[in-house]
């Protein structure tokens, strides 16, 4: 099922007065009510822990058996809907603002749980609230075994038969619809929260504590000072890739620990089993075992991320606080506090809330004890931002409502794709010369659906403009557009005072074409590209032949460097690949309203300035212009090169303002000290070869050639797993001519990680080298390389060998083959781990007829793929 968030928008911090607190310095945490264990007097006269107030909370258990308590505050806070898809508990009381939805596999048990801490509110309260409808597909189980609580609705109370039955009623259960109902201070409680998430995320990761992966363990180091422990972590980072556990550190144990994620648009957090260590020892962890005194003091805060997807097999311990939309998709659930200020999906079966408190041993900093400053971040620049002042764009939740560039007039418009002043703005495209309108023929001659060429794919993070090479036609593949604000209630153009627009996905086909884009730079304030301008797939040249970076008024040129396929395509802008990132580019705008930028699709050879041999491209054929908002590890790892500043202006008879930007400086930690320019990007001879009129894309709206099977053979298998079978290509030639062959490789054996990867070829006609990757996702893309043919004949030769653990039941014991020396596998690989390798043989001259450029892939065996 595909859940589409709601984007909710809040003030960063409530007017003076609409928050009963806001100008007291409580040191609250959460706030009262939401963090530690409270009672209702109306309803008890104590709670769990107000004996002895070091009192921790038990573990999670069944119920009836070991502790239990009650907490009359609040487990889970909505900030938006709550869409319960699949699930089974959620312990505690709830407060939904929006619609409380529960589907046909979605949670039963609520308030009180089978397995949970058992604390639970008193008998007689509110435990449900919703400021929305509220309706169930199945029946529900709410305060089991005392049904001895209300569920009240301010919006329609449905679904009566299954969310309140007869014997539930009877013992005390009351479903009822009050359109009175006051949620104010649960509003206030979201402004304070948000105000709370911002403050805590400029606070500076605590001197001398430290996080970091080694022997496959993601440890968070606290210091031994009695402070708050606080800790900055790139989202990115927290993806679950090269290791299976959390572990903290024992002086963690009697700290309080903030863990700011911090990331923007949609962020992957994956949970793994969380340990401890004592005396120097990793402890067993995990719900049962993880300390629930260390539990009750953690605090992961996800301050500026639209989307949290919660992945992963284990429970996350500690609370969260999220400013935006939660989908949970973790398979056993959480243990704390849960304050969600947009919408939350829970969408895995079998996972569950259980309610600990959140009650740390030195209470967060709270915003009002001192003199707080807007938040504010800082840009590749260095430069100092208000986070108030920054757009996001999002075209997730964007909608296209008009589509009509490839028309003489036409337009591209994305309704709402963004807030700029509290106000909603659209982004349209227009076309400012070129002969890109001549498009709609070719998609209807190549048959493409015109209506869905451009704009969206259906819940896509990017945008996209699509455009077509045609043999004959120079600039057939070029599209010169301009982009502008535009307010959506007034129509006027409308300046945005920061924003960043990332263009991805740049690279070639194996037929010659290639891709650039140009833009005269000034238009922005800064480009960055990963991991640094000299090691980016995207080479960049001044259009004048000047040294970079190009002066006001000269376009710079982003240009491809390596052969691309679809399977290689980004998903997420938030999530890519390193090649992904490599291909991809970022540029950050202040005080804008229109920029202009070309994109184009071309045909070497076919280009006036083109000094070959050739006279035609190998295939012609359409790719996409994929753009989007942010990408947060372009902006938070990538080389920053600053615009130069516009030429002075000519002498007029009054004074002028003629501000300057900052020199070029480097991003912080980049790899390089100043940016340097990528080398010149010439023009080269395309393959020759047959014409192929209609070629393939990379990007879905492909019509893909013919399969040429026995241009790949495997000739060799050391090990008992069978190479993966041909609707899984592991190897995808891209081209080919008599000296060398270009293929892609792709890791097939399973839709898991893999631990590495080594992949031996003859990188010309005197050497072979062999090349190793580690921790490979599933499906993905992990290089695209030249092999040398062999000179008597047509023919290359490629090994691949894989090496994994064991216990992740991808190979087997009789996996033994032994990876070339070459290799040096024994520096990444132990020497127990099953290895299975495969000898490929791979034709340089196709042995199909015309179809010598086209892409194919390897026909094998049977596969044992999980």
């Amino acid at each position: 099922m595909q859940i589409q968030f709601t984007t909710i928008t809040f003030a960063l911090l409530a007017l003076a007065g609409h928050i009963a607190f806001a100008n007291e310095c409580l040191q609250d945490n959460l706030g009262n009510g939401f963090s530690s264990a409270i009672h209702d007097p109306s309803l008890g006269d104590s709670h769990y822990g107000q004996a002895d107030e070091g009192m921790c909370y038990p573990k999670v258990h069944s119920l009836g058996s070991g502790v239990s308590g009650n907490d009359d505050g609040v487990a889970m806070l909505v900030g938006g809907n709550y869409v319960g898809v699949k699930g089974a508990e959620i312990e505690g009381n709830m407060v939904v603002m929006g619609n409380f939805r529960v589907e046909q596999n979605g949670p039963s048990n609520f308030v009180s749980v089978g397995e949970g801490t058992q604390i639970t509110p008193h008998k007689g309260g509110e435990c449900i609230k919703v400021g929305g409808d509220m309706s169930s597909a199945k029946r529900m189980e709410i305060f089991y075994p005392h049904y001895s609580c209300t569920a009240v609705v301010k919006g329609r109370r449905d679904d009566v038969n299954k969310i309140a039955p007869k014997w539930m009623t009877d013992s005390g259960f009351e479903y009822k619809q009050d359109s009175n109902l006051d949620m104010t201070k649960y509003e206030q409680q979201i402004d304070s929260l948000r105000a709370k998430s911002a403050y805590w995320s400029s606070l500076p990761t605590t001197e001398g504590a430290s996080y970091g992966v080694s022997s496959r363990a993601f440890n968070i180091e606290c210091t031994d000072d009695d402070v708050v422990q606080v800790f900055n972590i790139e989202a990115s980072t927290l993806q679950g890739q090269g290791y299976d556990t959390y572990v903290f550190n024992e002086n963690c144990s009697d700290k309080t620990v903030l863990i700011n994620v911090q990331g923007t648009g949609s962020v992957k957090f994956t949970t793994k089993h969380t340990k401890w260590t004592k005396d120097g020892q990793v402890q067993s962890g995990g719900w049962a075992n993880f300390p629930s005194c260390m539990n009750s003091a953690i605090l992961w805060n996800f301050p500026n991320a639209v989307d949290v997807t919660v992945e992963g097999y284990d429970e996350l311990q500690g609370s969260i606080l999220t400013t935006g939309n939660l989908h949970w998709k973790s398979g056993s659930g959480q243990s704390g506090r849960t304050m969600v200020l947009g919408d939350l999906v829970h969408d895995y079966g079998g996972s569950e809330f259980h309610s600990f408190e959140f009650n740390p041993p030195k209470p967060l900093p709270d915003p009002n004890c001192e003199e707080v400053s807007p938040p504010t971040i800082s840009d590749c620049n260095g430069e100092i931002i208000e986070t108030s002042s920054i757009t996001s764009l999002d075209f997730f939740n964007s909608v296209v409502t008009k589509n009509t560039l490839h028309l003489e007039g036409g337009e591209l418009r994305y309704e709402n794709v963004g807030i700029v002043r509290d106000r909603e703005v659209d982004l349209v495209v227009t076309i400012t010369g070129g002969d890109y309108t001549d498009i709609a023929d070719v998609w209807e001659e190549r048959g493409k659906a015109v209506d869905n060429m451009n704009g969206k794919k259906p819940d896509s993070t990017f945008a996209n403009i699509n455009l077509q090479t045609v043999l004959g036609k120079p600039k057939s593949g070029e599209g010169n557009f301009k982009f502008c604000f535009y307010d959506k209630g007034t129509e006027e153009l409308t300046k945005v005072d920061t924003f960043r627009w990332t263009v991805f996905d740049t690279d070639e086909r194996g037929g010659g074409i290639k891709e650039k884009m140009l833009m005269d730079v000034s238009q922005a304030v800064s480009f960055q590209l990963w991991p640094d301008t000299t090691r980016s797939e995207i080479n960049t040249i001044c259009e004048d032949g000047s040294s970079l970076p190009c002066n006001s008024g000269v376009r710079t040129i982003f240009h491809s460097s390596t052969v691309g396929s679809g399977k290689d395509n980004p998903t997420d802008p938030n999530m890519m690949t390193d090649q992904q990132k490599s291909r991809s580019v970022t540029f950050t705008f202040t005080d804008t309203d229109c920029w202009e930028f070309t994109y184009d699709h071309y045909c070497p050879s076919e280009q006036l300035d083109y000094v070959g041999q050739d006279t035609v491209c190998k295939s012609y054929s359409g790719g996409n212009f994929l753009f989007s908002g942010d990408s947060s590890e372009i902006i938070n790892e990538g080389e920053c090169v600053v615009s130069p500043p516009p030429p002075p202006p000519k002498p007029t008879k009054e004074p002028t303002e003629s501000p300057t930007l900052a020199p070029v400086v480097p991003i912080t930690e980049s790899p390089t000290k100043s940016p340097t320019s990528s080398p010149v990007v010439p023009i080269t001879d395309s393959p020759t070869g047959s014409l192929e009129v209609l070629g393939s894309d990379d990007d879905d709206d492909s019509f893909l050639p013919p399969l040429c099977p026995v241009d790949i053979t495997i000739v060799k298998k050391s090990g008992e797993t069978d190479f993966p079978a041909e609707n899984n290509p592991v190897v995808t030639i891209l081209s080919q001519d008599t000296s060398t062959v270009t293929v892609a490789l792709a890791q097939e054996w399973t839709t898991k990680s893999v631990d590495s990867i080594f992949y031996d070829y003859k990188v010309d006609i005197w050497a072979n080298k062999c090349f190793a990757e580690t921790d490979v996702n599933g499906g993905a893309v992990f290089d695209t390389i030249t092999i040398s043919c062999n000179i008597m004949t047509p023919t290359a030769y490629l090994q691949i060998c894989v090496a994994d653990n064991i216990s992740n039941e991808i190979l087997s014991i009789g996996d033994d083959a032994t990876i070339p020396k070459c290799c040096h596998s024994e520096e990444v690989a132990p020497p127990n781990t099953p290895k299975v390798c495969y000898s490929l043989e791979i034709r340089c001259e196709s042995a199909c007829i015309d179809e010598s450029e086209k892409r194919r892939t390897l026909r094998g065996s049977s596969s044992k793929k999980n």
